[in-house]
């Protein structure tokens, strides 16, 4: 796994290496999937990425996008954060070591890194002897703005 440090046009070429080697064409629709990952700072689902890239590519299908980011999670190249309450599946493109913070209200993704994870991810390898190749650690819970609806 690369440092936290990793450029978005290096994430790109990680994604369409990945594409390569499971046999899938680079085509220019893929490619554009891999450059919105790439520059995402949100949490897509397949039908953000579809129709964020549609107009500009019209033969790029719906399916086309979840088979390439299936294809991406399979690899691990992106996490899965899954379904938040909205009943659509989210990927997480940040490779980094890092928790999830979901909003129970407002279905709002927001990604929170802190050293004392890779203490605990180091920890948890050394107890356990596993080979640890990646961790998902998700919260629930009410945002701020959502938090302040709520007050009179």
């Amino acid at each position: 796994m690369r440092k936290n440090t990793i450029s978005k046009d290096e994430r790109v070429k990680d994604f369409v290496q990945g594409l390569q080697q499971a046999g899938l064409r680079v085509t220019s629709g893929r490619l554009a999937i891999c450059r919105l990952l790439a520059q995402s700072t949100k949490h897509p689902t397949a039908t953000y990425v579809y129709e964020r890239l549609h107009t500009d590519f019209p033969v790029l299908s719906l399916a086309t996008v979840y088979n390439t980011l299936n294809t991406l999670l399979a690899l691990g190249l992106v996490g899965e954060i899954g379904d938040v309450g909205n009943h659509q599946r989210h990927y997480d493109p940040n490779s980094n070591l890092h928790a999830n913070l979901v909003c129970t209200n407002c279905h709002q993704i927001r990604d929170l890194e802190d050293s004392d994870l890779h203490m605990v991810r180091r920890r948890i390898a050394q107890r356990s002897g596993y080979q640890l190749r990646g961790a998902r650690l998700v919260f629930y819970g009410v945002c701020p703005k959502c938090a302040g609806k709520r007050k009179p």
